[in-house]
């Protein structure tokens, strides 16, 4: 594992005293030098990736307490505890939100994560929507429940499979629209004439990929 320099800040965002809503932010901001892939793991929540090419690779994260956890003390000592975890293997970077209850979470994550159109990403996610403007890279998506959108240049793009257990699979591009098969699990596969792959399934939810 090497170390690479970056920014990360933690914020507490709002005390909604009425709604016993307690949230925070965290920022996170290095250089996307020697980094090839990003790996994002996700929990409850919304997922925004977008392709920037500034050089960089960066993330915002909105954390809230679950509704039924709201204004109880038990909530706000998570918060308080979570942290945005980073690491770096290889060419791979890991990111990640963690607290002390690792493995029993009572708190949303939205993500909004930019990083260079040439970085591969791969993406955990339980529950919430994801969307992936731009990449011209590697995409694996996998969702638990929720709907998973790609947007992209088709002439990037090699090899694309999507499969919903439940859910509508389709795909847009120069040449058509392309539907998934099946009867309650939808499975779609195609080729476009890039080099990058886009692999995407969801447990629960529709799959919709537009390559223009």
């Amino acid at each position: 594992m090497r170390t690479i320099p970056f920014v990360l800040t933690a914020s507490l965002v709002a005390f909604n005293a009425q709604a016993g809503d307690v949230e925070r932010s965290f920022d996170f901001d290095q250089a996307a030098t020697g980094i090839t892939r990003v790996v994002l793991e996700a929990g409850v929540g919304d997922v925004e990736i977008i392709a920037e090419d500034s050089g960089r690779i960066t993330a915002h994260v909105e954390v809230s307490s679950s509704k039924s956890w709201r204004g109880s003390a038990r909530a706000k000592r998570e918060l308080e505890t979570l942290q945005l975890e980073s690491e770096v293997k290889g060419e791979t970077l890991y990111l990640k939100m963690s607290d002390s209850h690792d493995d029993d979470h009572h708190f949303g994550e939205d993500w909004s994560l930019h990083l260079p159109s040439g970085v591969a990403v791969k993406v955990e996610q339980g529950v919430g929507d994801l969307r992936v403007l731009d990449l011209a890279a590697d995409i694996e998506a996998e969702v638990g429940v929720g709907e998973i959108r790609i947007e992209g240049d088709w002439a990037a793009f090699g090899e694309v499979k999507g499969q919903s257990g439940v859910g509508d699979v389709s795909m847009r591009s120069p040449k058509g629209r392309e539907e998934g098969s099946g009867f309650i699990a939808h499975t779609m596969s195609a080729r476009g004439p890039g080099k990058a792959s886009i692999d995407a399934s969801a447990g629960v939810g529709d799959i919709d990929i537009r390559l223009r």
